[in-house]
């Protein structure tokens, strides 16, 4: 017995490091509502392994691999990128910005801080993993819809989706008006505008396919801006920012600026001061 409890001492102390260190995550994409996100995780989780979802203390729903140790969620992320299987925008993230577990269905929650302790598989050899890529499934074609299907699958939105869409056509250049998730006149001018100058008929409705295709190009417009997670001490603020495209430049009570360097002129002042919600307001 004494030689039991020596063995099962001796394995904590060995094992428990090393689980102490897989607390990285590769976050892969965030949606605004849990329909969407359960959507979206279910479609990752039949083509990656180690998928999860968890409530992102920005309100949105956060979709990720892991946990993994720190070098190896790298290794992982350039791999996954190399191979087209997720987005280049995908970036690494600690378990302490996640809130509730959503995914998989009857998952433990981590709490923030917490580390993760259920045992991760293996890395795949390249090998392996492109052996794994060629049997994977195809991705599911979307259908495109008529006038009428495209109506009733709109209607299935929520605000949140209907405000993304909104400030995608915004990020595009057809929309000028209120993020409101209200498809009004101005909304339908732009969805049709939009429609015509990618050689679409304009209706004025977006199909599921061409909202799929909208959300993509509005996407595609992080990539290259190194998002990043960053803590910024002084403030007692940690958020995204676009850090290929910004840099710190100084502070102003109660600003942190963070300057423009890049091309696309992005500029950034975290404000961060006590008082009540009424003051922060005023």
């Amino acid at each position: 017995m004494r030689h039991a409890l020596m063995a099962a001492a001796l394995w904590m102390m060995t094992s428990l490091p090393a689980l102490a260190q897989q607390n990285t995550w590769i976050q892969i994409e965030a949606q605004p509502s849990l329909a969407a996100a359960e959507a979206s995780v279910r479609s990752y989780a039949a083509r990656l392994p180690d998928v999860a979802g968890f409530q992102l203390s920005t309100r949105w729903y956060g979709i990720a691999l892991g946990p993994y140790t720190a070098q190896d969620a790298q290794r992982q992320l350039q791999a996954l990128r190399g191979q087209g299987l997720i987005s280049r925008d995908s970036f690494l993230v600690q378990t302490s910005v996640f809130r509730q577990q959503f995914w998989p269905v009857g998952g433990a929650a981590l709490a923030p801080g917490t580390q993760p302790v259920t045992p991760v598989a293996p890395l795949e050899t390249e090998t392996e993993t492109e052996a794994a890529a060629a049997e994977a499934p195809a991705e599911p074609i979307i259908e495109e819809e008529t006038p009428r299907q495209a109506q009733a699958s709109e209607r299935l939105l929520s605000r949140d989706e209907k405000r993304l869409l909104q400030t995608a056509l915004a990020a595009e250049g057809f929309y000028t008006s209120a993020i409101d998730g209200l498809f009004g006149r101005g909304t339908r001018s732009s969805m049709a505008a939009w429609q015509s100058a990618n050689g679409l008929e304009p209706t004025g409705i977006l199909t599921t396919r061409q909202r799929a295709a909208l959300l993509r190009s509005y996407n595609s417009i992080l990539d290259g801006l190194g998002m990043e997670v960053v803590a910024e001490a002084r403030a007692g603020i940690a958020m995204q920012m676009p850090t290929e495209q910004i840099a710190f430049e100084g502070y102003e009570a109660p600003f942190a600026h963070y300057a423009a360097t890049g091309s696309e002129g992005i500029q950034l002042s975290l404000i961060s001061q006590e008082g009540s919600q009424a003051r922060f307001e005023g």
